[in-house]
């Protein structure tokens, strides 16, 4: 497990989650999922119980956008206590996308799909 200690920067990022992020979360009100020019791929941490918010919320974003919601290694923070098993669940999950899905560059008519890191 990778350990995350709160830094001041760690922490000034969470105060402006807190300030900016989170309330826009909360007062968006009724989102147009599925017409998002972005693909959404819905997912939580495979140790994160299924009571949790953070998993109850990828299963009702799943819903919402008529997709299966993948498990990823680790909790919530996955990303940080199982980078290398998260990285290659990520990999792994974005080469298997149809290019199709992935939003073309600068909306030019003559641009190719685009994908991450390609």
């Amino acid at each position: 497990m990778t350990p995350q200690p709160m830094t001041p920067r760690r922490q000034a990022n969470f105060d402006f989650f807190l300030r900016h992020d989170f309330p826009a979360v909360i007062e968006d009100g009724e989102l147009e999922l599925p017409g998002c020019r972005t693909p959404i791929i819905p997912a939580y941490g495979r140790a994160t119980p299924r009571t949790v918010f953070d998993h109850r919320c990828a299963i009702e974003l799943g819903r919402l956008v008529g997709r299966e919601p993948v498990a990823f290694p680790g909790g919530h923070n996955g990303n940080t206590s199982h980078p290398r098993a998260y990285a290659a669940c990520l990999r792994a999950l974005l080469a298997a996308q149809p290019a199709t899905e992935w939003p073309s560059s600068a909306g030019r008519a003559d641009a190719r799909p685009v994908r991450p890191g390609r």
